[in-house]
């Protein structure tokens, strides 16, 4: 058994009907474990399945947002397959952040405490499109996604532990979500 989780890591742009949307892979739902809406069109979310809910056929695998698309600018999204994740612990979230009418002038940062060792970290910034942004605590960059009307970023720390921060400078925003959660490795609890 390898343990297997996938993680959904998931940006949005646009008008708070629907959110957070069901999702799932390969028609298995998958649990929303952190999400948040700014109030003015910047949404964030992080979903995950695990093991015994994954099909256990080998190849390809759909994952469907059914999210209103009505009033949306876009979405980004970024899969990830993880090996050796307890499949009992908990995920470790924190309260999610965000505006929807004030800039984020200065690094947007969550800081998670408890973190088994080997623990991974993931973590989305939904913007508007005139921010930028840049990886300031050594994450992974997973996925950079603009299309004109919303941007969104996402990135990973692996192998972490007790207390981790992990933050995006992020300036010209005044519409921003950012949600972050870690999984902790088989054997942990």
């Amino acid at each position: 058994n390898p343990y297997r989780t996938v993680v959904l890591l998931l940006g949005f742009k646009g008008n708070n009907t629907g959110l957070p949307p069901p999702v799932t892979y390969s028609a298995v739902p998958m649990t929303a474990i952190s999400t948040f809406y700014s109030g003015n069109q910047a949404w964030a979310g992080i979903y995950v399945i695990k093991d015994a809910d994954l099909p256990a056929s080998a190849g390809p695998k759909t994952v469907f947002v059914d999210g209103n698309l009505n009033n949306s600018f876009g979405w980004m999204a970024e899969v990830v397959e993880l090996l050796n994740v307890d499949q009992s612990a908990a995920v470790i979230t924190t309260t999610p952040q965000g505006s929807g009418g004030s800039s984020c002038t200065a690094a947007v940062s969550r800081t998670l405490t408890g973190l088994p060792a080997d623990s991974w970290m993931f973590s989305t910034l939904a913007v508007d499109p005139n921010a930028t942004f840049t990886a300031t605590s050594s994450q992974t960059l997973l996925t950079e996604h603009s299309d004109g009307g919303g941007e969104t970023i996402s990135g990973y720390l692996a192998a972490v532990s007790g207390t981790t921060a992990i933050s995006w400078g992020c300036t010209g925003s005044s519409q921003w979500a950012h949600v972050v959660a870690a999984l902790a490795p088989e054997g942990s609890d």
